[in-house]
């Protein structure tokens, strides 16, 4: 125990403010608060606020800056370039959402780590629900950092900031306070008038009348005060306030609204035209546009000096632009009622035109101010726009406020164009929100516009969306195929090219779940053309990618690789990362093919790589779970296990939409952990259950053709034999993406369930057309498993020369590509069947292979429970085989 106390650390204070209710844009308070942290400057370009950003984030995180730069600069809407820009431009807004999260909430931890942290957000009760939401994921930073959020909102359990108060007091009650302002009593609003200016002469039925209208409201106190200012009833005299003896007939209003609206009324003409005309343009604004708009902008300069000295408003900047603030949202509010409607609306337009020449991003502002005006056509493709950016940030509850009301005006405004893009964008946001039901009777109004109007792309556009969703998402194939049918017929006589590429694209999806590869080649083949002759090659880069895996899904592995080859040149030509990504899992596949698995997991390696760096979700799912397997195949289980739950947690948010991109990972590792070891059952099981219930929806029924598999033979490690056979055979029979290239493995599966019930005839059948279709394909990677297979039904025929054969062949074919699995097994069976042979020391030299195998795999474990499970599990199997004790082992 030290005498010596610690430094206190300084204080680290930052406010972040919703801007109001009538500006309510996605992660309002937290681009002021971020603005403030990082010191950043209205005047600066986007190059110098961004590194600034980045020299900030390094001050305490250097090594993330280039994981959390990117999404930070993002919230603050800061544009990137190269790639920093990749970063981003790929991701799915769900996905940008969430590491805009994870950025926010990394780097205010930190920060909290440094020295103490108090963030403060005022005005939450005008708070959006993007903002709100990200709040709430701070909330758990104060059981591990020194941080305070302190959250200022109305007590009003209508408004969504409401939630604050409830989440705190239920989760977070050992550590939530809440501060409930009350109204002053008599003795404190006293004081507070006293503290606020020692009047002398103040008779006391005046200050009586003033307690008693303000019912313990200080802002109601200060703002009758100011008005006693301002009518010149109290005065200062040599370094005193003195009431003059007007003030005994001083009326005082029996509202807050209307103190103020005296307090306004007693201004000069020109100060009150300009409190008004500043009401107009918000609470906060800028000294240009007020100038823009006002009648005799050479008046301002001392209007505003007035209403400042006046404490109505405050100057919060001066460089680059000067802007004020009103001291009070009351102030604005009874400022803006005191106009009347008709100036109201042609104040509102003056401003929206002049936002419009100035600063044309603010599509929030304009879209409102033009609303304001009663000039809807105008407001129109504003209110898009703003619906556009915040579902690009995943503000998907904004996102659907703005294109609800774009789409109600549409009833009004004679605009196909801007019509298609609120009802496209409308539908698209209910979509990413799970409303489906509701994007199909938008996309449904759309599709009956369209057909009003005669307007052909955009029928094929409401036709393909339908399409989507009725696939996709609710897996009605049939009435899918029904509006995809329609789309391509109008697109191709209608010429639409962009239209049919849509339609192209959607096929290819529902097609390669299917296992419809013919149509799949047909449709990208043609999105391809299209792509080239509108001079799109993205388009044509992702059409080729789709060959490519196509190829794949045949087992059309050198053509795979041609395909391959030609998708990576283009898309490394025109910098399309996604598809340099995607493109890796053909490119794979074919080294795997070729017996390569260092090659395999190089080209798998990068690709996920790239994904990760672009984030990429679904090619992160895919290559984990692809790499997952090549560690599988070498026996580095922990490795394996680690790709496949990294899988998993990437999948599992999409598991409504995307289900087939979860069972892989799923049925994988828990088949996996019952390879490594009985005792992994209880792990195993979890997920088994998961990805057999996942199986039999929609969603993940297209991911069969590898989960099946995997499930199979997990029950068959089970003992589950009719579980096991049920799950190969629908393998077999269920057109999926994978199911031909697994078709060899299914057939493995359901020899092995035959050699265990002892019918030989059935497994050698199901063997010979395994190891047909192996050979003629030439998978290298799966002919040490049929050899070990025949080799296992050989020795249940009783033919053991024949099976030790075939088991040194599969040791020997495994060794070249370092299975070490398969090594292990055909070690352990050629062991049992040198036995059968009466060769004891050939057999206990096997095994002491079988031993040196089984503690070099251990050796590649550091996970304790993980490494135990497996030397049980090997163990046991080389006693039983051997017909000595564990303890001799």
């Amino acid at each position: 125990i030290s005498d010596v106390k610690p430094p206190t650390p300084k204080l680290q204070w930052f406010e972040g403010r919703s801007l109001s209710y009538e500006t309510n844009t996605p992660f309002a308070p937290f681009v002021s608060l971020f603005g403030n942290i990082f010191g950043l400057q209205p005047e600066e370009n986007d190059f110098d606020k961004y590194a600034q950003i980045k020299n900030k984030i390094g001050e305490i995180l250097p090594g993330r800056v280039d994981e959390l730069a990117p999404f930070l600069a993002t919230l603050l809407g800061v544009e990137l370039i190269g790639d920093d820009l990749d970063r981003i431009k790929y991701l799915q807004p769900p996905d940008l959402r969430e590491k805009i999260f994870r950025a926010t909430a990394e780097y205010l931890e930190r920060l909290a780590t440094v020295q103490p942290l108090v963030v403060v957000f005022e005005d939450l009760h005008w708070v959006d629900p993007t903002s709100l939401d990200l709040m709430e994921r701070l909330l758990s930073l104060t059981e591990s950092a020194m941080l305070m959020i302190i959250a200022l909102f109305r007590p009003q359990r209508q408004d969504a900031s409401w939630r604050i108060h409830e989440i705190g007091g239920r989760e977070y009650a050992h550590r939530y306070t809440s501060i409930e302002l009350q109204p002053l009593d008599e003795k404190n609003a006293r004081t507070l008038v006293s503290n606020l200016l020692e009047i002398e002469d103040l008779p006391e039925q005046v200050r009586a009348l003033i307690l008693k209208k303000a019912e313990g409201n200080p802002f109601f106190v200060e703002e009758v005060i100011r008005s006693l200012l301002d009518m010149r009833l109290v005065v200062r005299e040599n370094s005193h306030w003195r009431a003059t003896r007007a003030i005994e007939n001083i009326a005082v209003p029996d509202t807050l609204v209307g103190v103020i609206t005296a307090r306004l009324d007693r201004l000069d003409e020109e100060s009150k035209h300009t409190a008004q005309t500043a009401a107009v343009v918000g609470r906060e604004f800028q000294f240009d546009v007020l100038s823009d708009v006002y009648e005799a902008p050479d008046t301002l300069d001392p209007a505003l000096s007035t209403l400042q000295r006046r404490e109505l408003i405050r100057e919060k900047s001066r460089i680059p632009m000067r802007s004020y603030l009103f001291k009070h949202a009351l102030t604005q509010e009874t400022a803006y009622s005191s106009i009347l409607m008709s100036k109201r609306r042609e104040l509102h337009k003056r401003v929206a035109e002049c936002l419009e020449r100035v600063d044309p991003e603010r599509v929030n502002d304009i879209a409102r101010h033009f609303l304001e005006a009663q000039e809807d056509a105008r407001a129109l493709p504003y209110l898009i726009g703003a619906g556009e950016r915040a579902a690009r940030a995943y503000s998907m509850p904004e996102a659907i406020q703005y294109f609800s009301k774009a789409a109600e005006l549409t009833k009004t405004v004679d605009s196909l164009s801007l019509t298609r893009r609120a009802l496209e964008g409308y539908g698209n946001a209910l979509t990413y929100t799970f409303q489906i039901e509701a994007a199909v009777q938008v996309y449904q109004q759309m599709l009956e516009i369209a057909r009003a109007r005669g307007d052909v792309p955009m029928q094929v556009s409401a036709q393909n969306k339908l399409a989507n969703v009725y696939g996709m998402f609710m897996g009605q194939f049939g009435a899918a195929d029904q509006y995809l049918q329609e789309a391509e017929r109008l697109a191709q006589e209608h010429g639409d090219k962009p239209g049919f590429s849509e339609t192209s694209f959607i096929r290819c999806g529902m097609c390669t779940l299917m296992g419809d590869f013919d149509g799949v080649m047909r449709y990208m083949g043609q999105a391809a053309q299209y792509g080239h002759d509108l001079g799109e090659r993205d388009q044509v880069a992702l059409a080729l990618n789709h060959v490519a895996d196509t190829h794949m899904f045949m087992t059309e592995f050198d053509a795979a690789w041609v395909k391959g080859q030609e998708t990576l040149k283009l898309a490394r030509e025109i910098g399309n990362r996604e598809v340099e990504a995607a493109v890796a899992i053909p490119l794979a596949a074919y080294h795997l093919r070729n017996g390569d698995l260092d090659a395999a997991r190089a080209v798998e390696q990068e690709g996920y790589e790239i994904a990760t760096r672009i984030g990429s979700t679904f090619n992160q799912v895919v290559g984990a779970w692809q790499l997952g397997v090549i560690a599988r195949l070498r026996g580095e289980y922990e490795t394996a296990v680690a790709y496949f739950q990294k899988a998993i947690q990437l999948a599992y948010p999409l598991e409504q939409v995307l289900g087939f991109l979860l069972v892989q990972p799923l049925a994988t590792l828990s088949d996996t952990y019952l390879e490594i070891g009985a005792s992994l059952a209880p792990r195993a099981e979890l997920m088994l259950d998961h990805a057999s219930a996942l199986l039999s929806t929609p969603a993940g029924m297209g991911g069969g053709g590898t989960a099946w598999a995997d499930v199979g033979f997990a029950e068959l490690r089970r003992g589950n034999l009719a579980a096991a056979r049920e799950n190969f055979q629908k393998g077999l029979m269920t057109p999926t993406m994978f199911g031909l290239y697994f078709k060899p493995r299914f057939l493995i599966g359901l020899a092995l369930v035959a050699l265990t019930q002892q019918d030989l005839d059935t497994a050698a059948l199901n063997l010979n057309e395994a190891r047909e279709f192996v050979e003629s394909r030439k998978m290298k990677d799966l002919y040490p498993w049929v050899e070990w297979t025949d080799a296992q039904v050989s020795a249940a025929r009783g033919d053991y020369n024949r099976a030790q054969e075939q088991f040194a062949r599969a040791e020997s074919l495994a060794s070249e590509m370092k299975m070490r699995p398969m090594i292990l097994q055909a070690r352990l069976g050629a062991a049992k069947v040198l036995d059968s042979l009466a060769r004891p020391a050939e057999a206990e030299a096997k095994r002491a292979e079988a031993k040196a195998l089984i503690d070099e795999m251990a050796n590649l474990f550091e996970d304790g429970s993980l490494r135990a499970a497996f030397v049980e599990s090997a163990v046991k199997k080389l006693t039983e085989d051997g017909g000595r004790t564990m303890e001799e082992v």
